[in-house]
């Protein structure tokens, strides 16, 4: 096909793979040395994270 030019990845790319960066973020920044008594703490904790995503 003229113009159009297919690139294979890997089929395990971390650092072109924009979901990974997310995931990788969203653990460093609710997960990593942080303990929550129970789930309803961890829970909020994930649902903060994605409310102020655009704030980082």
């Amino acid at each position: 096909m003229p113009g159009v030019r297919l690139i294979y990845l890997p089929p395990y790319a971390l650092n072109l793979n924009l979901i990974e960066r997310l995931w990788w973020f969203f653990k460093k920044k609710t997960l990593w040395n942080t303990h929550y008594p129970n789930f309803a703490y961890f829970r909020a904790a994930i649902h903060a994270f994605f409310a102020n995503l655009g704030q980082w």
